[in-house]
């Protein structure tokens, strides 16, 4: 098994467990189709985005995808994790910047926790992408 292959497992293996709540998002959009019909596209669009990038970290930890598709599931993979990763980076700005009372950053803020997960988890995704690539090349598989 390659490098490429073992990180492949490795987001394939917490694709599985991220499935979890995003089958829960995509019942709730359901019901946003009546309110926002634009959100419950934008949520299917990304949602249909990361099925094709699991079925690829399937495909490939198994040695089945296709040598020409490898460094395109990892650029993917890039893109699909650094466009999260740009609105977190601005939620926390708008949280070191905003003028409320001194208790505004408390411990038990629930959604600063969530959002300090979930953009470790892309950090980690994109960092581990880039490491699959670069391996990649410079074993000299080189494709397109």
């Amino acid at each position: 098994m390659t490098y490429s292959q073992k990180i492949a497992r490795f987001l394939e293996i917490v694709g599985y467990i991220l499935l979890i709540p995003a089958v829960y998002g995509l019942f709730i959009s359901i019901v946003l189709i009546f309110w926002a019909p634009w959100v419950t596209l934008i949520i299917w669009i990304i949602s249909g985005f990361g099925i094709a990038l699991l079925i690829g970290y399937f495909k490939h930890s198994r040695d089945r995808l296709p040598v020409e598709q490898i460094n395109r599931m990892w650029y993917g993979t890039i893109a699909y994790n650094f466009i999260p990763l740009l609105f977190s980076f601005y939620y926390f700005y708008q949280k070191a910047t905003a003028e409320t009372q001194p208790y505004h950053y408390r411990q038990d803020d629930n959604g600063l926790i969530f959002m300090t997960l979930l953009t470790v988890w892309w950090t980690i995704a994109i960092f581990a992408s880039i490491s699959a690539l670069y391996k990649n090349y410079r074993d000299g598989e080189k494709y397109l």
